[in-house]
């Protein structure tokens, strides 16, 4: 996919049909997304259509059965509006609130939760379709419909995964759209205006996962009965033991450091289950019940503020598209800061090719010493202890702490079996400078 179409929808039985006119084009119907879906430009490949929960007009008992109705609901919208399924994506996101049922006007929706989980949600259901998308993207977002909060927290984090994608994809253009405002016995005809339309940048909130102590991806919302709660437990805890590489991965590429970047680099597999998993539980919590004509929605967990983080920290390595590696070669360095840091930062990018620069010419003239994995302070015959600044200051490729050798006609490079705590302490400094 080249360009992808994002949408906000609301609750569809309440609009009129109107004619939606954009660029000599014009559409008559109920929504947006019919003229928008052939006439934007690049022509989009799919459209992603962010829907809530709280827009159920059925009596459920589950919130799987919740969900299901939902989805059969906007479904059957699709087909009025002349579109087919496989054209368009629907993400079911948590929302708040208390909602009469429009077929029976005795009953009501009661919706319990955090309405912050709308967010942290939502860029983990857009990040698993933008992690697959071409280096070149277009994302066009239309806010013309929405309920509420859903157009503001959309548009943050549409932002957040568009920067990503321009750190990892180099060309991504975003373009937002709004249609005029629709007022009934007035307005017959509406036109669709583009907002914005610019080349995403990179902005990243460099806070680090666990800033206020221990890394919670997940948190109680209410005092009720935790389902798999030992579950829950085990998997803060092995978010709390990634934490420490995980950061260091982030660091190592805002603050220029090739070799941690490839020493540090997550599994993307095991990083992606354990998101998945944090979702099943969270999902697995929200209860629905019934006190006769009163249904209650109740999410009894709530994302922590680093669930969203782990996502992005996911979609950055998974776009990426590299591999952990503990010995790299010279060259795998240089051709990294070539095709990625240059591009991201030129600053950096004169930082690593002085450093990388160094190190070679000074390896070559002591070839002799690095017949084994050797200290780059033995060959420099210097003494002088470590320092998170001078960690920093050349590129991560600290005296103290890195280690090469020649082999065959490549010199490589790793980090110190025992000098491990050293190093991400050198990048945990770097990402609380970086902020």
């Amino acid at each position: 996919m080249n360009s992808v179409l994002i949408s906000t929808l609301g609750e569809p039985s309440s609009w009129d049909p109107v004619n939606y006119i954009y660029e000599g084009s014009s559409f008559f119907g109920r929504s947006i997304l019919p003229i928008l879906l052939d006439r934007a430009d690049p022509r989009p490949d799919i459209a992603i259509a962010i829907i809530l929960d709280t827009t159920v007009d059925k009596v459920v008992s589950s919130y799987d059965e919740l969900i299901s109705e939902v989805l059969s609901k906007y479904n059957r919208f699709l087909k009025e509006i002349g579109l087919y399924e496989n054209l368009v994506k629907f993400i079911v996101a948590p929302g708040v609130g208390r909602f009469r049922l429009a077929k029976d006007k005795d009953v009501f929706f009661n919706f319990i939760g955090r309405l912050g989980d709308y967010h942290p949600y939502i860029i983990y259901e857009l990040s698993k379709i933008f992690a697959n998308t071409d280096p070149n993207i277009t994302i066009h977002l239309d806010l013309t419909h929405g309920i509420n909060f859903m157009p503001s927290l959309t548009l943050l984090a549409v932002r957040e995964i568009a920067s990503i994608l321009a750190l990892t994809r180099r060309n991504v253009r975003f373009k937002i759209y709004n249609a005029e405002p629709y007022i009934r016995n007035v307005t017959s005809e509406l036109n669709i205006h583009i907002v914005e339309d610019s080349s995403a940048v990179i902005e990243y909130d460099l806070v680090p996962l666990g800033a206020k102590g221990k890394c919670i991806p997940l948190q109680r919302y209410s005092k009720d009965y935790i389902y798999k709660e030992e579950d829950l437990r085990m998997l803060i805890s092995k978010c709390e033991k990634m934490r420490y590489k995980l950061n260091a991965f982030l660091s190592s590429i805002f603050n220029g450091l090739p070799l941690a970047l490839y020493t540090f680099y997550p599994d993307v597999t095991e990083l992606e289950s354990t998101i998945e998993k944090i979702v099943e539980i969270w999902r697995e919590n929200i209860s629905v019940t019934s006190d006769g004509k009163e249904i209650y929605v109740k999410r009894n967990l709530s994302f922590g503020e680093d669930f969203a983080k782990l996502t992005q920290i996911w979609l950055i390595a998974k776009t990426l598209n590299l591999y952990k590696r503990i010995e790299v070669s010279y060259e795998e360095l240089d051709s990294l800061r070539e095709s990625f840091f240059s591009i991201f930062s030129k600053k950096i990018d004169g930082m690593i090719s002085r450093d990388l620069y160094r190190v070679k010419e000074d390896v070559k003239k002591r070839r002799e010493k690095c017949r084994d994995w050797v200290k780059l302070c033995a060959i420099y015959e210097e003494h002088k202890n470590f320092t998170t600044r001078d960690f920093l200051a050349h590129s991560g490729l600290e005296m103290n702490v890195t280690e090469v050798k020649y082999e065959g006609q490549s010199i490589m490079l790793r980090y110190a079996k025992d000098e491990i705590r050293k190093v991400i302490n050198g990048c945990l400094h770097g990402l609380q400078k970086a902020k």
